[in-house]
C-alpha cells in the first residue's frame, strides 16, 4: 500500500501517517500511524539507558514512529478521520505555564483542529504533585515501590486541581499516569478507542441510538446530543457543516446558520443548546 497523498497533507506537515486514507478515496481500509515527537524520551548519546516511549506503545501494538511535529507531542487520525492531539507534560507542566508556553501549544492544538474540522485534544500529566508549605512538588517515579521529588515550585495548592477542571471545561481531556511506561498504556488504550469509534458504555443511560438510514457514527453520536433530532435530519446537517465540531461552532457563533435546515426549527435548536450547556 502506497503513502497517503490526500489533502491530510495541507494541513499536516508530512501527512497524516494513513494509509489508502479514507480522505483520499473512500475506502474503510485505513492504519493510522501515532506520530510521536523526537523530542520525547528515548535514548541518545547523552541518555543511552533512558526510556523508550515509541519501543512502548509498538509493545502494546500500537503502529507509533518518531518525527518532528509542529503540533502536539503525539499525533494520529481517529476513525472519522479527525485529528487526535496530545500533550505530554511532566516536571515541566508548572514553567511551561509560567513562561506562557503551554497555552501557545494548546492554542496551537485548537487551531489545528479547527483547520480540520473537529478533532480531540487531551493533556497527559506525567508524575504526582502534591503540595505544602508554599510550595508545589513534582515526584518521578523510582522503581515499583517509592518516588522522589523532581522539582518544586513556589504556588497555591490549588493551582494544580485548578489546571486540570479549566481544561476539562474548555474540552480539553486530561490524563495522569505515574511514569513513562504508563503513559504508553493510557495512549495504546486511547488509540484503540479512536480507531473503533470511541466506544463507551460507561453512560448506559446515553447510548447511540440505533441508526436506519446511515451507518456513520457521528450521525448516532449528533442525535445522542440533541434528544429527538430525526436522523435525517442529523445526516443533512453534517452533509451541511462537515462535521460535529464545525456545527458547535456554527451554535455558537452564528445559530440561524441551523435553523436553516430543513426540519431544524427554534425546539431542536434549544434542546441542542441545553445539552451542550
Amino acid at each position: 500500500m502506497s503513502e497517503c497523498q490526500c489533502l491530510c497533507h495541507e494541513l499536516w506537515p508530512g501527512g497524516c501517517g494513513q494509509k489508502i486514507c479514507t480522505v483520499c478515496n473512500g475506502s474503510e481500509e485505513v492504519i493510522s500511524k501515532m506520530l510521536v515527537d523526537d523530542r520525547e524520551p528515548q535514548p541518545n548519546a547523552k541518555y543511552p539507558d533512558r526510556e523508550n516511549i515509541v519501543e512502548y506503545l509498538i509493545q502494546r501494538d500500537v503502529p507509533a514512529k518518531f518525527e518532528r511535529l509542529d503540533v502536539g507531542d503525539y499525533q494520529w487520525w481517529d476513525s472519522d478521520n479527525m485529528p487526535v492531539l496530545i500533550s505530554r507534560k511532566s516536571s515541566d507542566l508548572l514553567p511551561s505555564i509560567f513562561d506562557n508556553h503551554f497555552q501557545e501549544e494548546l492554542t496551537a492544538c485548537v487551531n489545528f483542529c479547527e483547520s480540520a474540522g473537529g478533532g480531540h485534544i487531551w493533556v497527559v500529566s506525567e508524575g504526582p504533585w502534591t503540595s505544602g508549605n508554599g510550595l508545589v512538588k513534582h515526584f518521578k517515579k523510582q522503581g515499583t515501590n517509592w518516588m522522589k521529588v523532581n522539582s518544586e515550585h513556589y504556588g497555591s495548592p490549588r493551582l494544580i486541581p485548578g489546571l486540570y477542571i479549566s481544561l476539562t471545561l474548555s474540552g480539553i481531556g486530561v490524563l495522569c499516569t505515574n511514569s513513562i511506561a504508563e503513559t504508553a498504556d493510557v495512549l495504546s488504550v486511547l488509540y484503540q478507542r479512536s480507531q473503533e469509534g470511541w466506544p463507551t458504555e460507561f453512560l448506559s443511560g446515553r447510548r447511540l441510538p440505533t441508526l436506519k438510514r446511515t451507518t456513520n457514527t457521528k450521525v448516532a453520536k449528533l442525535m445522542m446530543l440533541c434528544p429527538r433530532l430525526p436522523e435525517k435530519v442529523a445526516i443533512a446537517l453534517l452533509k451541511e457543516f462537515g462535521s460535529i465540531g464545525s456545527l458547535i461552532w456554527s451554535l455558537e457563533h452564528e445559530p440561524d446558520q441551523l435553523t436553516k435546515i430543513k426540519g431544524f426549527g427554534k425546539i431542536l435548536l434549544e434542546r441542542l443548546e441545553e445539552s451542550l450547556d
